[in-house]
């Protein structure tokens, strides 16, 4: 990721077959970190074979090397592999020494592979302006209590519209996410996307950022920004009513309710903009107006309310904000939940040096890989499975040959 910068779009999910075929390559140009004589496989044959393990299924070096060893024949059609398959032992110890930017970069090289191949992008149903959410997750059992090392923390950044992974940056604790944000924004050409983040990435270095990169943003405010949340909170207890003038406040609301799954929930926004008097406006780059979330939750007779508070540079109205702060929980609810269902993040024990990083960017790779296939309709579990199983479809995915 350091070495170029990716546009932050994708391809219609059906035109993945031109760039696809290139990641033999891509991942013969890694740089590789050993020493000549300790060089039985080419660092471009253990990234594929690995990618290929973690897209069959594999969640740990074993595994890696239990699937390569079933597919040594196919893997031999299109990769000289004299001494065989390397053992678990192998990958873990280069992977260990493999720097995860580097790694990480090959991820970003291949989705802008898919943006040439493709030359537009596709947007689901959603806002108008590309939306990327950024948020960081911990892989909970990659901590090495022997080596007083933390679990891994990664920094993911998604496009919510179309479920792909844009980049990746471990980092070494969640409080880091406030240095990381800015520098992960920096690698990414987002002019005209809408970024969101939560409480931990409300910084003016990171507002300025997105603004410098030609972007919006919608930043969750708490109580880490503390005369902020404060003075939003305030300007919000004196306005009342859902629409009218207060001052120099013009205030617009939107309502939206949603059943399911035997709750129902109510979602009030309220945007405040024109805020010529409001003290905090000069403070933060960029500063167009304030949000209020009010939310109304009835689960089993129960009822919750919750209010959430947020800042923004869009001087859109307050219906499309809602969808960016809506569409947010999508690095949750599909990225997150993904990660640790189907590919059982939480519950990796790779704890060594890089090792927990490096897995981290192949299980968002193959990620990508199996959102965007539409050639199966199976859940991701299930594509995993076909992979395995299906010689013509596992070659598809891999290089976009069927």
């Amino acid at each position: 990721m350091r070495n170029g910068k990716t546009k932050a779009v994708v391809p219609p999910s059906g035109r993945m077959g031109e760039a696809a075929r290139e990641l033999l390559g891509l991942a013969d140009k890694l740089p590789d970190p050993r020493i000549n004589r300790k060089k039985l496989y080419r660092l471009g044959d253990l990234v594929v074979i690995a990618v290929t393990g973690v897209m069959c299924g594999a969640d740990d070096w074993v595994h890696v090397e239990l699937i390569a060893k079933e597919l040594l024949p196919w893997f031999r059609q299109f990769m000289d592999l004299k001494h065989g398959i390397p053992s678990h032992d192998t990958f873990g110890r280069v992977f260990r020494l493999v720097r995860p930017d580097v790694l990480a970069d090959l991820m970003v090289q291949w989705v802008t592979r898919l943006r040439e191949a493709s030359g537009s992008a596709s947007e689901a149903a959603g806002p108008p302006r590309l939306h990327v959410a950024i948020d960081g997750k911990t892989s909970r059992r990659s901590h090495d209590r022997s080596e007083g090392k933390a679990a891994m923390h990664m920094l993911n950044v998604y496009a919510t519209q179309t479920s792909v992974v844009l980049a990746a940056m471990p980092i070494e604790e969640k409080s880091n996410e406030i240095p990381a944000a800015p520098e992960i924004l920096k690698q990414l050409e987002i002019q005209d996307a809408v970024v969101t983040l939560d409480a931990m990435g409300c910084q003016k270095e990171t507002a300025q950022t997105i603004l410098d990169r030609g972007a919006d943003y919608v930043l969750a405010v708490k109580g880490n920004q503390g005369k902020l949340d404060k003075s939003i909170q305030s300007l919000f207890t004196e306005i009342k009513g859902q629409e009218k003038e207060f001052d120099d406040v013009t205030v617009t609301s939107y309502r939206k309710t949603e059943k399911g799954h035997g709750r129902e929930e109510t979602r009030e926004y309220f945007l405040a903009t024109d805020i010529s008097s409001f003290p905090i406006q000069g403070d933060w780059p960029g500063f167009h107006g304030a949000i209020k979330v009010h939310s109304t939750r009835t689960e089993n007779g129960k009822t919750t309310e919750d209010d959430r508070y947020y800042i923004t540079s869009l001087s859109s109205g307050v219906r499309e904000i809602a969808q960016y702060i809506r569409g947010h929980w999508r690095i949750e609810n599909s990225l997150h939940w993904s990660l640790d269902i189907t590919f059982h993040e939480d519950d990796s024990r790779i704890r060594k040096e890089n090792g927990p990083a490096n897995f981290a960017i192949l299980r968002r790779f193959v990620l990508n890989l199996l959102k965007h296939d539409t050639s199966c309709k199976a859940s991701i579990k299930g594509k995993r499975f076909r992979a395995l199983a299906n010689a013509d479809y596992r070659k598809s995915l891999l290089m976009g040959a069927l």
